[in-house]
């Protein structure tokens, strides 16, 4: 008997004829199943034209889904490509910090809720189960990332000075981070961590060159005369600045 007889015969029309138009995805012995299942209910030509319609509407919902999740990776591209081009420190015209910093915040606020949705699975099940499992090397694994780099984004697009403190300690400790997992990465020939500093997932060598390169930029920005002009920043600023950066950084090497 075709092991797959009996849990088709609760498939639906248009599951079936899924089965047979698509036989590439399928094993051979599913689709004769299918195709016996099919002859066996004796549809008619209307129930199979139904069948067909309803498929064809998915196909055509899949390709729009398709359409519209590649048109916000282009705009996404298009950010990245628009800020890392603010931010590249050899230009022919003089970047506008006003525009850039709104841009770092902008991106910023991104990153983060693109944190809480990939992890919002874990964040979950520490709520739900794992109340009593929530260590300092876990706590500041999420606090980092949602609760430091959206207050310094806001902060610092709002021309706060403690929004540039917190916001340039963040992207020192950023870097230093990922050079770590970079020298790591050529040290023992594997891929960067599972994320670098807790905000984007495991990426390529290649990729992590890239993050370095933009938070190099990032960093280059902040500490540019005009853009320290604006958040009116002293020396001090400036060691509070890297005291928090390093501190970050400590409590992403605990647990």
């Amino acid at each position: 008997m075709n092991q797959f007889s009996p849990r088709y015969k609760k498939l639906s029309n248009a599951d079936l004829l899924k089965i047979i138009d698509t036989p590439a995805d399928y094993q051979p012995e599913a689709i004769e199943a299918a195709n016996d299942e099919l002859i066996a209910r004796q549809l008619t030509d209307d129930e199979l034209f139904a069948a067909r319609e309803e498929n064809e509407t998915l196909r055509q919902e899949a390709l729009l889904k398709s359409a519209k999740t590649k048109a916000w990776e282009n705009k996404a591209q298009d950010l990245a490509y628009t800020i890392t081009d603010t931010l590249n420190p050899i230009q022919s015209e003089k970047p506008s910090a006003p525009k850039a910093i709104l841009w770092i915040s902008i991106l910023m606020v991104l990153l983060t809720l693109y944190q809480l949705y990939s992890q919002f699975g874990l964040l979950k099940y520490m709520f739900t189960y794992g109340s009593g499992k929530w260590s300092f090397a876990m706590t500041m694994y999420f606090f980092r990332p949602l609760i430091v780099a959206p207050i310094a984004a806001v902060l610092f697009a709002l021309r706060e000075k403690y929004g540039w403190v917190l916001l340039s300690g963040y992207f020192i400790y950023l870097a230093v981070n990922t050079l770590v997992l970079l020298y790591l990465a050529f040290k023992h020939h594997t891929r960067p961590g599972d994320a670098v500093a807790g905000v984007l997932p495991a990426v390529s060598v290649d990729s992590m060159v890239g993050w370095a390169v933009f938070n190099a930029g990032c960093l280059y920005f902040m500490f540019k005369d005009d853009v320290r002009e604006i958040y009116n920043i002293d020396l001090k600023s400036i060691v509070i600045a890297a005291g928090f950066g390093v501190l970050l950084t400590l409590s992403s090497m605990v647990g």
